[in-house]
C-alpha cells in the first residue's frame, strides 16, 4: 500500500471513520491472492472473509458436481474451507491459490465419497456396445447447465471418474490410487460415464426437435 494513500486515509478516518473503514476494505477487495493469503495469515479478519467469498462459490459448485445432495455438498464444501484456512501457510506459491484450494475441495470430495461401498458396482453392459466419443464430442452441443445437470444424474463411480478424468485432469493411474481400484475399473467407469452422457444427450436433442 502506498504511504501517501495510507495516510490519506488516515486523514479521512479523522474526519469520517465510516469513509476510512469503507476505502480500506475497497483496498482489501483489490488486493491480488497473495497479497490476500499474507493478510489472513496475519489474522486479519476482512482478509479472511474476502478469501472465503472469492472462492466459495467455485469450490462449492466443484462440491455439486461430485455431491449432488446439497446437504452433503454443503457440509463437505465447508470441511474444505475449514482444512484451506488451518493450511494457509502450507501453501507453496508456486500456482494459483484457487488451484490449490480446489485440490482440497477436490480431496474432500474424494474422502467423502470412498466411504460409500456401492460406488463401484458395475452394470453388464458390454464394453464393446460403447463408441468411444471424445468428451468434446459428447458436451460441446450441450449448454453448461444442461451438463451439469446430467453429470449429477450419472451414477456415483461414473460420475466419480468423469469427474477426476475429464474435468480435473486426473490420469487414470492417479485416480486409481486415489480411489483404491484398479486402474481397468477407472476405465471403464469413465467409458460407461460417456456412454451414459450419449444416452443423456440423444434424448435431450429428441426433446428439443419434437
Amino acid at each position: 500500500m502506498n504511504g501517501w494513500f495510507f495516510m490519506l486515509n488516515v486523514t479521512h478516518f479523522f474526519v469520517n471513520p465510516s469513509n476510512f473503514f469503507v476505502g480500506l476494505y475497497l483496498l482489501i477487495l483489490r488486493m491480488t491472492d497473495l497479497e490476500l493469503a499474507e493478510q489472513c495469515l496475519s489474522g486479519n479478519r476482512k482478509a479472511e472473509k474476502l478469501l472465503y467469498e472469492r472462492f466459495s462459490g467455485q469450490m462449492f459448485a466443484v462440491c455439486k458436481r461430485y455431491l449432488p445432495n446439497q446437504q452433503e455438498a454443503e457440509d463437505v464444501f465447508h470441511e474444505a474451507m475449514i482444512i484451506t484456512f488451518t493450511k494457509l501457510k502450507s501453501w507453496r506459491k508456486e500456482g494459483p491459490l484457487g488451484g490449490w484450494i480446489r485440490r482440497i475441495t477436490v480431496n474432500q470430495c474424494i474422502n467423502h465419497l470412498k466411504k460409500n461401498k456401492k460406488m463401484w458396482t458395475l452394470e453388464t453392459a458390454e464394453l464393446a456396445q460403447v463408441r468411444d466419443a471424445s468428451v468434446d464430442e459428447i458436451l460441446n452441443p450441450m449448454n453448461t447447465a444442461d451438463i451439469l445437470k446430467c453429470i449429477a444424474e450419472l451414477p456415483l463411480g461414473y460420475r466419480t471418474v468423469f469427474n477426476l478424468f475429464a474435468i480435473e485432469g486426473f490420469s487414470h493411474q492417479e485416480i486409481a490410487q486415489q480411489l483404491g481400484i484398479s486402474e481397468s475399473t477407472s476405465k471403464t467407469q469413465f467409458l460407461k460415464s460417456k456412454l451414459r452422457l450419449q444416452e443423456k444427450l440423444a434424448a435431450l436433442e429428441k426433446k428439443v426437435s419434437t
